[in-house]
């Protein structure tokens, strides 16, 4: 349904100002990305994206500006609105987010900022999807939902958390199910029932514990009962088959207790009432065969294929014998033998075409000896021996159509060194690369960015192998300048402007820090077929720094442009 919403906010620059061969861009620190998601059985059922466009003070509130609303529908389909802000609050009284055939989609309302009054959501023929009201901000009363014009859910609220009931509807108007909520939880009374209104179960609950339970056939007669909480312990002397219900009414688990343990055969099932897991116990442990189900969503015919995803076999509570994992297609996946828990001999896994895309052998659930991975065409993909779970000897990395790529010798799953060999399928811009002690000798570089020729001296971080620090220089051991480098995590927040020139250039750029003071300015010039950039100190300390490039030629027409991207930030230190 439309009233649970699925987020996608993007963050745009808030001002773009034109000025005659000049662009001004702001990126405020205040932004921000974040991704939410919500699924009904699989499927996602709507999106929202946000593009904010505001002004921010040096507190991070909000001045002034709007935010554009964008509600995504599986299809498709859009709809848009506006929300104004003033002084970190919502300007606005009333708040229509509208169809792109102009009808309201959803209309909320607002007093002093926060939300206040009636919210109404609409189907895109105009008929109302959802009722509600809001008091400072928060649920108050009833709220409803409707489909074609019918009540099909009814939800009560206090101060905006669930209190009452909680009710769902027939088609045909008869309750299927309803539930008594205090403050959020499941306490009171739950009652569930068949269309033509002859009651299915009746389960009291007490702090969101569900308790006693009565199941009745359509007739009305009862057929099986429960009598204890879910979480107390069961009573030794119980002998009874034990079924458990979703808050729909559908089952959950059923199994057989014996002496408050369960016995035989478990079965688990989906909130939707799909069977999706068979488990065999004895004495309260898992003993014996157990299997796993899957579904295969196709979301545009709207099929969902059952399929046995996993069979597997315990002893004594812990995997023992074969495991064996399917595609949908009922193709093998993955076969592997368990010997108390842990791996044991060869373990395969498949392509969805039969075809065989890793194998690995385990000893007591550590991986022991040959390693391979194979792309689906056959050939190797890579390989590597492991000794006590650890890879030792040499790693080879292979292209699809057979080149080698790479070599990485370990020792005791320690990289002691690495080689690219030179290829047409070796990456952009590297020739050799070679790693001592946590410290990368040297990398020869040929034909990388810029026409560049020669070499980087790097240091690695001994914990995490990633750069820390290195220094470049030219085919004649000439130095040019020092790299630094930061995780993502280190990156500096902040705001910056950037001035453009009348070919599109970067001229000047300030950086300002996050609570609005400045931190440098950067110049950019070209001179004598370098690009010059000066960077000055606005902290106090006036320290400059100034870097100069070679301006590579422009690429013509048609010519390929090699591209690649790195998880870390450079800093370039002028010497």
């Amino acid at each position: 349904m439309k009233k649970i919403i699925i987020c996608l906010f993007i963050c745009v620059y808030p001002f773009l100002i034109m000025a005659e061969n000049l662009v001004v861009r702001k990126y405020d620190s205040s932004s921000y990305s974040r991704i939410e998601t919500f699924y009904q059985d699989g499927i996602v059922i709507a999106k929202w994206r946000t593009d904010f466009y505001y002004d921010v003070d040096k507190k991070g509130k909000k001045i002034n500006g709007k935010y554009k609303y964008v509600n995504i529908e599986p299809d498709g389909r859009e709809a848009t609105g506006y929300v104004n802000y003033q002084n970190d609050k919502v300007a606005d009284k009333e708040v229509i987010i509208k169809y792109a055939n102009d009808q309201p989609m959803w209309v909320l309302h607002y007093k002093d900022g926060i939300k206040q009054g009636d919210e109404t959501w609409y189907w895109e023929d105009g008929s109302i999807l959802q009722t509600g009201t809001y008091a400072n901000d928060r649920f108050e009363g009833d709220v409803i939902y409707y489909e074609k014009g019918v009540v099909i859910a009814r939800r009560s609220f206090k101060k905006g958390k669930l209190n009452g009931k909680r009710t769902e509807y027939y088609p045909n108007g008869n309750i299927k199910y309803y539930f008594t909520h205090k403050d959020d939880k499941f306490h009171g009374l739950a009652e569930s029932f068949y269309e033509d209104g002859t009651i299915k179960s009746r389960t009291v609950w007490k702090d969101d514990k569900e308790g006693p339970t009565v199941m009745f056939d359509r007739k009305g007669n009862k057929k099986s009962e429960y009598k204890k909480y879910t979480g107390d312990p069961d009573p030794k002397n119980l002998n009874d088959d034990v079924v458990k219900y979703w808050q729909n009414g559908n089952k959950r688990r059923e199994y057989r207790n014996v002496n408050g343990k369960i016995e035989g055969l478990l079965k688990e099932y989906s909130v939707n009432g799909d069977l999706m897991k068979e488990d065999n116990y004895h004495d309260g442990m898992k003993h014996g065969e157990s299997k796993n189900y899957g579904f295969d969503y196709a979301y545009a015919s709207k099929t969902f294929n059952k399929y046995l995803s996993v069979v597997s076999n315990y002893i004594n509570d812990k995997l023992d014998g074969q495991y064996i994992e399917y595609y949908p297609n009922g193709q093998v996946k993955v076969t592997v033998s368990y010997k108390q828990g842990k791996e044991q001999g060869e373990y395969i896994e498949y392509y969805k075409t039969g075809k065989i895309a890793f194998r690995k052998y385990y000893h007591d659930g550590l991986l022991n000896g040959e390693e391979k991975g194979f792309y689906e065409n056959g050939n190797n993909m890579y390989e590597v021996k492991n000794r006590k779970g650890k890879r030792n000897g040499v790693l080879k990395k292979y292209s699809e159509n057979g080149k080698f790529l790479e070599g990485v010798k370990y020792t005791k799953g320690i990289v002691k060194n690495r080689t690219y060999e030179p290829s047409n399928d070796a990456p952009k811009g590297y020739k050799h690369r070679y790693i001592k002690k946590g410290r990368m000798i040297k990398e020869v570089m040929k034909d990388a960015a810029d026409n560049y020729d020669g070499y980087i001296d790097y240091v690695l971080d001994a914990d995490t192998g990633e750069r820390k620090e290195g220094k470049m220089y030219n085919k004649q051991d000439e130095l040019i300048f020092l790299l630094k480098y930061f995780s993502e995590s280190a990156m500096f927040r902040g705001s910056r402007i950037e001035y453009f020139d009348s070919e599109g250039l970067l001229k000047k750029r300030i950086v300002y820090f996050i609570d609005g003071g400045p931190k440098y300015m950067e110049t950019m010039s070209n001179s004598d077929g370098y690009r010059i950039i000066k960077t000055e100190s606005l902290t106090g300390d006036k320290k400059i720094n100034i870097i100069k490039r070679k301006i590579s030629p422009r690429p013509k027409s048609g010519d390929r442009i090699n591209k690649k991207k790195s998880d870390n930030v450079m800093e370039l230190i002028a010497k």
